[in-house]
This record gives structure tokens, C-alpha cells and sequence, in this order.
């Protein structure tokens, strides 16, 4: 038996252990993987419209070249004299290199001529001679550049040449690999741009982080996916981002959840092997025990020394209840085990992917933000870049004429973005010479407003201030920077500002499906730029230090009663703050998830552990239970069945069976030995008895004849011709005297006992007269109960003679005969003269003395009593001196 216990607890230990670990390990796995997956769906998105706003930028930058007359007129045009023709050709190429430097993700530039001409500006290692020799405006791959008005887009791969021609390998340097866009100006004229996808897969990138995108041609299979990860596609520019995350800390916490796994199972084996010894050992032992003392039993020789046997009982629990118990124990801690370690790892990975998730969003809102605000800067530089501005600017021209060649530069500022409000252009001395909107209120000169105290500190940075109310009353994003010329850069010629408002942050409202995310923007004044909540909490949030005494981190902080993670991060050349607030309860909402899933998990595995542990336990504890059950049915039939079947196993169960059926062999024959001996002791003991209460019984007989009362009735009725006292008197009497002759009936009912009592108390009333009274109590059910005769009226005779008769005035003698819980109890009360202590105490003592003179009537009812009814029937007598007695006999009636 201890084997089995040993070896069945050990196979469930060791299958349930492996199980719960492997599947919780799985579902904590998963449930990670889903989480990253749905965080991932955001990010990816964002990443998606940084890349389409530069794509959307570079058609921008296209229809802005298409739309400036001057440069396409110098394109045009064509000076028969050296230098002005090479002056031109520069101008050009100026313009174009000017609008690369200022839009990193733009590679190349090429100003197509229907005639052969081109102009090209690239960052590419390309010959001057050859710059000359990139016209596409003839290539097939642009034929439908010339039908479509929007411009066409054409993605890697898709740029071949049939025909082998000298400018093949510089069309393969500028084109291959590249996302070419090209627009038509007019029939003669085109404009090509070429996208450096590695510019914008820097761009993306931040260093060290858990995600890496690349960029690439769109696939057909738009579901393919990488290591559980989608790419993004977009159809309209041919493109696909393949987003990458390699995240080593993740793998870590993994690998070392797998080892602490598999340690927790090894130790919780360990600990299940010496439980189980120890638990098998103990629910042996009790065998064992029972087969010693049935072995004991099997050798004593004769009852008495099996009767004086003291057998040692200690299994307060059934056998199947005890090794279910153990066995569910022992599986329920560990399973908790497995669950703490699986649990504990999964919120450890779950938190770390949480804050990276967050912190790259936070990093790629941060991309957005600077390209937004950069994008409206580039414009205002490129335009105060052009030549000929520049020589009106410093003093070649009239601020008329400046005013005329910026309106005419500034005409399209819409294109770039509709978040600019207004552009002011001012002179070196400060004095405004150009508005994007003519008003009073914004005529002031550079040295009133509010941004020119940093500007006048810069050294040709771009200076980017918090305006809290601008001239109009506005709160506006002001972007200022000094206009230095390009033949000196040490030579200041004006400043410009541009005032941008707050829809340039409206994709920071966006709250990824987390209702308590919110995004602020802030200076270093903790002025806030953008907020898209509560301005209270936000005021709080800024008032937390360590934010702004931190360049990037995460902060826990209790804000309103809330629980708040907050992720801050320095936004580039700005050194605004970016700040994501989340409540702690919706970023950890998986782990109360996973939480969850343990819990259907362990409600499988109880039902599963519940059905093993049936089966185990049925298996160990049916032999058990065979043996109880032969056991039970031989005990309930009296030892009489001659056939005990012996349990045919190898174990325990088994032996103990073999001797059982031994020891009850032996108890069956002294139980043969014990019945005869008892059968011989009751008839000596009856006959005893028989005669004794014929001895007792012949004390009562009266002294005088029923037939001469018979005969003294009719000569009283004579000498009054009918019924008289004297009549009714011996009427009675001779009632009385009959049932008291009936020797042969020892037991009779209450009701003629009471019929008895009260022929005996009609005699004695006319005695007494007014002195005696007489109460009855009697119960129905009491009337019916079979008891001894003669015990009642002995009772009665006594009230009178030594209670009564010795009280002066009137006596009451109460009569009670009640059924109180099975049991008879008669009561005979009087308020005579009492009994004094120490006589009460000898008739006491008198009623267990077989012979005597005194009290023969008490004590013939207390030994009549003994012996009919043994320790069942009672009789007590007390009293108080001059006031009254009780007697009472209790008969138990079971």
C-alpha cells in the first residue's frame, strides 16, 4: 500500500506540475505576444504617418519648384554669353541644392527639358559632367508623368532600361533602390525627386531601441508577417515598413522564467517525494497497527482477556477522504507555486514591454512634432536662401521691392502646411517689411515681441518660444531665427518669425484606445504647450521635479488620487518636454487579464485533478473499503455467517484480511462458549425470582373472606331496604379484597390501579369525612402503561396513617401519575405531619433490606420494583416536618 500511495502520488505530482507550468508558461506567452501585438498596431501607425508626411512633403516641395516662375523661367531660358549662361545654370542648381539641405529625406532633384536640358542637384557621388547628362523627361518609365497633372510615384525596382545608353549607370546611381516621384510642370518641362530611404529609416531609428524599421518595395502578400509581426503597406507610395523588434531583455526574462520554472517543479518533486513517503508511512501504519492487535486478539485464549483488550483507535477520517485530501493538497500548493513564479515573470515582461511600447510612441510622436515644426521652418529658410532676395535684402533693392519679391515667395505657404498662421519677415534694424497678414496689431518691430530677447542671444540657431497670447491674442508656437547672408555668414540682414498654432499637435488627442492617456507639451518654464485633458492635472503633472531635472525616464507618481505613469522625453533642438500620462490600473490591465486566465487554467486543471484523484483514490482505498464493508455485514449479522472472503492482493489489505478472518473464527466460538454459560446463569436467576415475588406477594394476602364481606353487604341492605353507607363501605372493601386476591396476575394497567385506590380512599373517606381530601392528576398516556400491582395504593395507605392521622385540621392528599420522556412517574403528595430527618433516612435505608418488620409495605414496592425492572424504576421519598411528604416511583417505560 505505502508503494502505491508512493508511486500514484508521485506520477500526478510530476504530470500536473509539468502541465501547469508548460500551459500557464504558454498562455503568459501569448498573452504578452497579443499585448505587444495590439501596442505594436499603434505604433506602427504612427510610424506609417511620419513616413507618409515626409512622402506627402516631397510632393509638396514638387509643386512648390512647379509653382515658382522664376526658377522655372531661368530654367528656361538660355544667354548666348559664357557666363551669364554658367551665372544661370548656378542660380538653378543653387535653388535646388538649397531645398536638399533643408529636407534631409530628399536625395536627388532633377528639372527635366523636353529639348534635352536638365538641372540636377543630388547628395550622390556624381561627376559635374555628368549632372549634365540626367535628363528623364524621354525615359519610358516617365511617360505617365506627362498625362497625369498630380505626379506619379515610382518605387524601387521599377526603373529599367531597355536599351543599353551611356547614361545608364548614373541612372542606376540616382534611381536604384530609390522612390523616385516626378511631376509635370509644363509640356516641356518636368520635376523629379528622389527619396533616400535610408534618410528615412535613420530618421525612424532611435538608437538602442527594442524597434527597428525597414523600409522597402511593397509586397504583394500583404499579410506576410515576420516573427508575429505585420509589415505596413502603403499602396499609394509602393512602399512597405517592416517594423523589427529585437528586444534581448524580453528574451531574458523568458529564459530565466524557464529556468525558475523548471527549478520550482524540481523542488516542489522533491518535496512532493518526502510528503508522499511520509503520507504513505502514515496511512499504513494504521494497518499495520490493526494487524497487530488482530494478532493480539487471534491468541488470547478466553473472553474475559478479549473483553479486557484495549484496542488502539486512531483514523478519525475515512481512508479515501484522508489520500484525497493529501493528494489535493499537495496539488493545489503546487500549482499556486507554479502560478506566483509564471505570474511574477509575466507582470516583470509585461511592464518592461509596456514602458518600451509607450516610450517609442513617445519618441515617434516626438519625430512627428519636429518635422511638423521643422517643415514650416525649411520653407521660410528656403525662401530667404534665394539669391536674389537676398541681394534685395542687403540694400541692393527698395523695401518695396523685398516686400514684392516675398509676397510673390510667400504666396504659397499653404501648401506647406495650414497650421501657419502668419510669417513676418524684418530687416536688420528690426522694422517689419513683410506680413502674411497686413493688421495694425502685428506691425510692431522684432524688438517688442516676446521672442526677442532669445533671439538676440542666438548665434543663428532657430529659436522656438511658448507664446501664450501673440498680437492677435492667440496661443502660438513662434519660430524665429536671424537672416544671415549667404555670402557671410557672420553678415546679419534681417530676422524672421513664423507663428504656428496648436493643430500642429491635434494627432497627440489620439489615446490608443486607453481613455486615461493623455499627452502635454511643455517649456522649460513648464508653460504648457499642448494639452489635451484636464489643464488642472496637467498643472500638477509639471509640478513634478524629477521631469524636468531628467532628459528622458519614467516617473510613478499618485496625481488626483490616481496612480499615474509618466514618460517624458526632451523634444530635439526645442528642449520643450513631451509628457505621456497613463493610469498605472490601464497599463497593467493585462496582467489583471492574465490574472484571468489563471483562473479558468486552475479551474480546468481542479477539474482534471479532481478526476485523477478519483480514480487514484478509488484504486488504494476500494481494498480498504471491501474490507470495511465484509467487516460491517459480519458485525450486523451477529457473527453468525460461517463465510468471510479473504481479499486475494499481495499488500497489506490483504494479510490484514487473513487475519481477520482468523480472529473471527475465534470470536465466533467464545461467542457459542459465552451464549450457553448465559442461557444456564438467566434460568437460575429467573426461577430465583419467581419465587421470591411469590414470597413477597403472599405478605399482602388479606385476612379475612370475600364471601363473608358478601353476606355482611345484604344484611346491612336489609335493615334499610336498599343501598346505605354501611353497604357501600363493604361494597368496596370487596372490590379491594378481590384484586388483591388475584395472585396469579403480577402486572396490570394504571387504570386499575387507580380503580383500586379508589374503592380503597371511598372506604377511608367516610372515615375521615370533611378531614380528608383527595386531588387526582392523571395523564391519558400514563393511563394505558402496564406496571407491577400493588403499588400505588401502598402509597396512599401510607399518607393517611402517618401523615393524616397525625395532623390536626384537613388533609389533601394529591394523586400524580405523568409520562415524562419515556419515562412513568408516580407521585403520592400529603400535607401531614411530615417525616423527621433521621427517620426518613432510615425507611431509606430500610427499602433495601430484604426482611423486616418495619416499613414491609415501602419496601415490598422497592424490591417488587428492583426486581422487574432493575436500574430502570426509582423510588424516593422527602419531606418536611410538619408540613408534608412525597413519594415517588420513576419507571423507565423503553
Amino acid at each position: 500500500m505505502r508503494r502505491k500511495i508512493f508511486c500514484s502520488s508521485m506520477i500526478l505530482t510530476l504530470c500536473l506540475f509539468a502541465f501547469t507550468a508548460w500551459v500557464s508558461f504558454e498562455l503568459s506567452a501569448q498573452k504578452i505576444d497579443s499585448e505587444r501585438s495590439r501596442l505594436l498596431e499603434h505604433i506602427k501607425l504612427r510610424v506609417m504617418n511620419n513616413v507618409v508626411t515626409m512622402f506627402e512633403q516631397t510632393e509638396k516641395i514638387a509643386l512648390l519648384i512647379s509653382e515658382n516662375k522664376d526658377l522655372i523661367s531661368m530654367s528656361t531660358n538660355h544667354y548666348e554669353e559664357a557666363n551669364a549662361e554658367l551665372e544661370r545654370i548656378k542660380m538653378v542648381e543653387e535653388t535646388l541644392s538649397g531645398t536638399i539641405f533643408l529636407n534631409p529625406h530628399i536625395e536627388t532633384i532633377i528639372i527635366s527639358l523636353k529639348n534635352g536640358r536638365s538641372y540636377m542637384s543630388t547628395t550622390r557621388s556624381i561627376s559635374a559632367a555628368s549632372l549634365r547628362l540626367s535628363n528623364v523627361y524621354g525615359l519610358p518609365q516617365f511617360d505617365k508623368v506627362h498625362d497625369n497633372q498630380e505626379g506619379v510615384w515610382l518605387p524601387p525596382g521599377t526603373f529599367t532600361l531597355e536599351n543599353e545608353v551611356a547614361e545608364a549607370k548614373y541612372f542606376r546611381i540616382l534611381f536604384e533602390n530609390r522612390y523616385t516621384y516626378s511631376k509635370k510642370i509644363d509640356d516641356e518641362m518636368i520635376v523629379t525627386l528622389v527619396v533616400d530611404s535610408k534618410a528615412i529609416q535613420l530618421f525612424l531609428n532611435q538608437p538602442d531601441s527594442t524597434f527597428a524599421y525597414e523600409m522597402s518595395v511593397e509586397n504583394s502578400d500583404l499579410s506576410r508577417t515576420q516573427a508575429g509581426v505585420s509589415d505596413m503597406v502603403n499602396e499609394r507610395y509602393g512602399f512597405e515598413i517592416k517594423p523589427h523588434i529585437v528586444d534581448s531583455d524580453y528574451k531574458a526574462i523568458k529564459l530565466q522564467n524557464v529556468k525558475i520554472l523548471i527549478a520550482a517543479c524540481i523542488v516542489l518533486m522533491l518535496i512532493a517525494a518526502l510528503s508522499s513517503s511520509w503520507f504513505s508511512l502514515k496511512m499504513a501504519s494504521p494497518i499495520q497497527r490493526m494487524k497487530r492487535q488482530v494478532a493480539d486478539i487471534h491468541n488470547l485464549e478466553n473472553s474475559s482477556d478479549i473483553m479486557l483488550y484495549k484496542v488502539k483507535r486512531k483514523i478519525p477520517i475515512s481512508f479515501r477522504l484522508k489520500l484525497s485530501m493529501y493528494l489535493v493538497t499537495i496539488s493545489l500548493v503546487g500549482i499556486a507555486v507554479i502560478f506566483i513564479v509564471n505570474y511574477y515573470y509575466a507582470t516583470l515582461a509585461m511592464k518592461d514591454q509596456v514602458k518600451k511600447y509607450y516610450f517609442e510612441y513617445l519618441f515617434q510622436s516626438e519625430n512627428s512634432i519636429e518635422f511638423n515644426l521643422k517643415n514650416s521652418e525649411r520653407f521660410s529658410t528656403a525662401i530667404l536662401l534665394d539669391r536674389k532676395l537676398q541681394q534685395l535684402m542687403q540694400g541692393e533693392g527698395s523695401s518695396e521691392d523685398v516686400a514684392k519679391e516675398l509676397i510673390k515667395q510667400f504666396s504659397y505657404q499653404h501648401i506647406i502646411s495650414k497650421n501657419i498662421n502668419y510669417v513676418n519677415i524684418y530687416n536688420q534694424e528690426g522694422e517689419m517689411v513683410f506680413s502674411t497678414i497686413l493688421s495694425f496689431l502685428n506691425q510692431q518691430a522684432i524688438q517688442k515681441t516676446a521672442i526677442y530677447p532669445l533671439l538676440e542671444k542666438s548665434n543663428g540657431e532657430t529659436i522656438y518660444f511658448n507664446e501664450r497670447r501673440d498680437p492677435f491674442g492667440d496661443h502660438v508656437i513662434s519660430i524665429a531665427k536671424k537672416i544671415n547672408s549667404t555670402q557671410s555668414s557672420s553678415k546679419l540682414i534681417g530676422y524672421y518669425l513664423l507663428a504656428v498654432n496648436e493643430a500642429e499637435f491635434k494627432f497627440l488627442g489620439e489615446d490608443l484606445g486607453i481613455p486615461s492617456l493623455n499627452f502635454i507639451v511643455a517649456d522649460s518654464n513648464r508653460e504648457i504647450i499642448y494639452n489635451k485633458k484636464d489643464a488642472a492635472m496637467a498643472e500638477q503633472i509639471l509640478a513634478v521635479d524629477d521631469i524636468f531635472h531628467q532628459d528622458k525616464g519614467i516617473v510613478q507618481r499618485t496625481i488626483q488620487g490616481r496612480e499615474k505613469l509618466l514618460m517624458h522625453d526632451a523634444l530635439g533642438e526645442t528642449q520643450w518636454k513631451v509628457i505621456g500620462s497613463i493610469d498605472t490600473k490601464d497599463i497593467f490591465q493585462s496582467q489583471r487579464e492574465i490574472t484571468l486566465v489563471y483562473g479558468y487554467l486552475l479551474l480546468v486543471i481542479l477539474i482534471l485533478i479532481s478526476g485523477a484523484i478519483y480514480l487514484i483514490a478509488r484504486s488504494i482505498s476500494e481494498p480498504v473499503q471491501q474490507l470495511a464493508m465484509r467487516i460491517r455485514n459480519m458485525i450486523q449479522g451477529g457473527f453468525q455467517d460461517k463465510h468471510f472472503p479473504v481479499i486475494q492482493s499481495t499488500d497489506e489489505i490483504a494479510e490484514l484480511s487473513v487475519h481477520l478472518y482468523a480472529m473471527i473464527e475465534k470470536i465466533q466460538k467464545l461467542m457459542s462458549d459465552i451464549y450457553t454459560f448465559e442461557v444456564k446463569a438467566r434460568e437460575i436467576e429467573l426461577q430465583f425470582k419467581q419465587a421470591e415475588l411469590a414470597n413477597l406477594m403472599k405478605q399482602i394476602n388479606p385476612h379475612f373472606l370475600y364471601n363473608t364481606l358478601e353476606t355482611i353487604k345484604w344484611m346491612a341492605m336489609e335493615l334499610t331496604n336498599g343501598e346505605n353507607k354501611a353497604s357501600g363501605m363493604i361494597h368496596e372493601l370487596s372490590a379491594f379484597l378481590r384484586s388483591s386476591l388475584q395472585t396469579d396476575m403480577k402486572m396490570t394497567t394504571i387504570e386499575e390501579e387507580i380503580s383500586r385506590v379508589k374503592a380503597y380512599l371511598y372506604i377511608q373517606q367516610i372515615r375521615y369525612g370533611d378531614k380528608l381530601k383527595v386531588k387526582w392528576a392523571i395523564s391519558p398516556s400514563a393511563a394505558k402503561q402496564q406496571v407491577i400491582k400493588f403499588i400505588l395504593q401502598p402509597l396512599v395507605e401510607n399518607a393517611l396513617i402517618h401523615g393524616i392521622d397525625l395532623k390536626k385540621g384537613k388533609g389533601v392528599i394529591f394523586i400524580s401519575i405523568q409520562m415524562v420522556q419515556q419515562r412513568l412517574i408516580v407521585s403520592v403528595i400529603d400535607n401531614g405531619a411530615g417525616i423527621e430527618a433521621a427517620k426518613l433516612s432510615a425507611i431509606h435505608a430500610s427499602l433495601h433490606v430484604k426482611a423486616g418488620d418495619a416499613h414491609i409495605g415501602l419496601r415490598n414496592i422497592s424490591q417488587r420494583l428492583h426486581l422487574i425492572y432493575g436500574e430502570k424504576a426509582v423510588m424516593q421519598l422527602h419531606s418536611k416536618v410538619l408540613h408534608w411528604t412525597k413519594a415517588t416511583i420513576e419507571i423507565g417505560m423503553e
